[in-house]
């Protein structure tokens, strides 16, 4: 009779804490649970990146054909190329110094460097300043508008965006973007 019922002392032993055992097992299902959430959760974050360059993409070519807008409506037209035309980023700058909103469309004919230089300036001023510092590579097609455009935190970044076609994956480049 005296095995059936245990003293009170033996009780309180068994109920002060966990075992060894039980402290693995609830260590193993949470390295399971991990191993399956840990990639899905790194799918998500790079998804979510990419679509963030690819929205910058997006307001940088829209930057871009409004100041193309503003040069058709002057008379002036960009040359057809890719800016840079080391195929390489262009750094978006602050705004002019004198703080003017409009970029200044020259009267004359644009040659290449000069068009580089005034697409900067006008990215600055159209995109705003959560651009400053970031990168970028447009096409202007024959008709002096955007025909593609790439964008990227910065120059070395993995996460390149393009707009028309957005990207989806990393070393994106303008000829992938038409």
């Amino acid at each position: 009779m005296r095995s059936m019922f245990k003293n009170k002392k033996d009780n309180n032993r068994l109920s002060s804490g966990f075992t060894l055992m039980e402290l693995i097992i609830v260590m193993a299902i949470i390295g399971i649970l991990a191993a399956i959430a840990v990639p899905s959760m790194v799918a998500y974050i790079t998804q979510s990146r990419l679509d963030s360059a690819n929205s910058s993409a997006k307001t940088v070519y829209n930057a871009m054909n409004n100041y193309c807008m503003q040069c058709i409506n002057a008379g002036i037209k960009i040359p057809s190329a890719t800016y840079p035309a080391s195929g390489t980023f262009i750094e978006i700058g602050g705004l002019p110094e004198d703080g003017n909103r409009t970029p200044t469309v020259p009267l004359v004919s644009m040659s290449a460097a000069d068009a580089e230089s005034f697409i900067t300036q006008a990215i600055a001023i159209n995109a705003g300043s959560d651009f400053e510092g970031t990168y970028f590579s447009v096409q202007i097609n024959s008709n002096g508008f955007p025909a593609a455009v790439i964008w990227a935190q910065n120059d070395g970044d993995r996460y390149v965006g393009g707009y028309p076609n957005p990207a989806d994956r990393a070393n994106w480049t303008i000829a992938q973007a038409q």
